[in-house]
């Protein structure tokens, strides 16, 4: 890909993107949301193609760039989908939506200052968002004995690699990646988790065991013990 056409990429990302994003409040008409879902969806797509081609001619920072493109796409379209899941009276999975929108887009503020700048105000109001339509979660942390480590780009033992976790080289994310799990030692309640999608699913108010958001309550036969008290249920792993 040349310099012009990765120019043009750049602007066509731009305009896509920011169309799709006008559509990312809940007053939007419902099926207006879902075509520029599904827009989105097929441009990510077009990025993909566009990355692996910089990745193939082995232009890194063009690659980078496409990188940056997609994840500035993708944190768009997961926003998008927690509105669209919230209307569907899913905030189970418009929690998890949320959360991989702040994550992508703080990823594609690590490729360059240009993003860092570009995706600031979405940042901002993606942490708005948290902090008003969502109530207070308790998050969860397993402490898990593993087996080793090992880098996402060249599968070396992490401790032996050269790559550093949460940069990019080539168009990749450089991941610590877990290379099995010998023992989970507990689950710990915690403030601020690795992943905020590992959270407690169910609250235990008035004698009931009732969803943490929607606070209905829950239909378990398991969910009061003999003793009286309650077993709430809890995310904490997810396998990506």
């Amino acid at each position: 890909m040349l310099e012009s056409e990765m120019n043009d990429l750049i602007a066509d990302c731009n305009d896509r993107v920011n169309a799709a994003y006008q559509f990312c409040y809940p007053v939007r008409d419902a099926a207006l949301q879902r075509q520029a879902a599904a827009d989105l969806d097929a441009y990510l797509e077009v990025l993909g193609r566009a990355k692996a081609d910089c990745q193939a001619a082995q232009r890194s920072d063009a690659a980078n760039v496409a990188l940056g493109m997609h994840c500035f796409a993708l944190s768009v379209r997961c926003f998008l989908q927690m509105w669209i899941e919230l209307r569907d009276d899913d905030p189970g999975s418009a929690w998890d939506s949320l959360v991989n929108s702040q994550v992508n887009a703080r990823m594609a503020m690590r490729i360059s200052q240009s993003f860092a700048e570009q995706l600031e105000g979405l940042v901002r109001r993606l942490d708005a968002v948290e902090q008003v339509v969502f109530p207070a979660i308790q998050f969860v942390s397993p402490s898990m004995v593993v087996s080793g480590t090992k880098c996402s780009l060249c599968n070396a033992a992490f401790h032996e690699c050269s790559h550093v976790s949460g940069l990019a080289y080539n168009g990749e994310f450089c991941v610590e990646v877990v290379d099995g799990i010998k023992s989970v030692d507990h689950i710990a309640l915690v403030e601020h988790p690795r992943d905020k999608r590992c959270r407690l699913t169910e609250c235990f108010e008035r004698g009931h065991v009732l969803d943490a958001f929607t606070l209905r309550r829950t239909d378990r036969s398991d969910a009061i013990s003999e003793d009286g008290l309650p077993r709430l249920t809890a995310i904490v792993l997810h396998a990506d």
